[in-house]
């Protein structure tokens, strides 16, 4: 009788356990990130920019593939709304989540139809300092294929 009792108490904490790791599993997130600017002009203020997925080669959930073409990156970015931004401004880049190996991370700005890489020290970059409209470029490589972001900016 004290060795079934025994028994059962076992089972019920072995149930127990094994249904609570259940509950605590981790969950993947495996769509390309969305990726926000975080904006700071050298005060206390700062703000989030969302930059808007343009061309996608991304490798998903059980190696679905996920595939978006924008034909004309220019034309959808001046699309977007505008952010406007002070001169030497920077912007901290910043993913949703990161369930993927970054590879390379390259940031363009365009200034009509003339293409400039822009620096980038970890995953801060810097906006140019020449007043004028511009269309920002973000290209990610990663471990589950390429994405790549567009924004539209004007320095004043």
């Amino acid at each position: 009788m004290i060795l079934m009792r025994r028994f059962f108490k076992a089972s019920a904490w072995v149930f127990f356990i094994f249904l609570l790791s259940g509950c605590i599993g981790e969950n993947y997130d495996f769509t390309p990130p969305n990726i926000e600017l975080y904006v700071n002009n050298g005060n206390a203020s700062a703000e989030l920019k969302d930059i808007v997925e343009a061309n996608v080669d991304w490798i998903g959930e059980e190696n679905k593939p996920y595939q978006k073409e924008v034909k004309d990156i220019l034309l959808f970015a001046k699309k977007q709304k505008k952010m406007i931004l002070g001169s030497g401004y920077n912007g901290d880049i910043i993913f949703d989540h990161e369930d993927f190996e970054l590879k390379e991370m390259t940031v363009f700005v365009w200034k009509e139809n003339e293409k400039q890489k822009v620096e980038l020290k970890n995953r801060t970059m810097f906006f140019p300092n020449e007043k004028g409209d511009y269309v920002l470029e973000i290209n990610i490589e990663s471990d589950s294929g390429t994405a790549q972001y567009v924004g539209n900016l004007a320095i004043e």
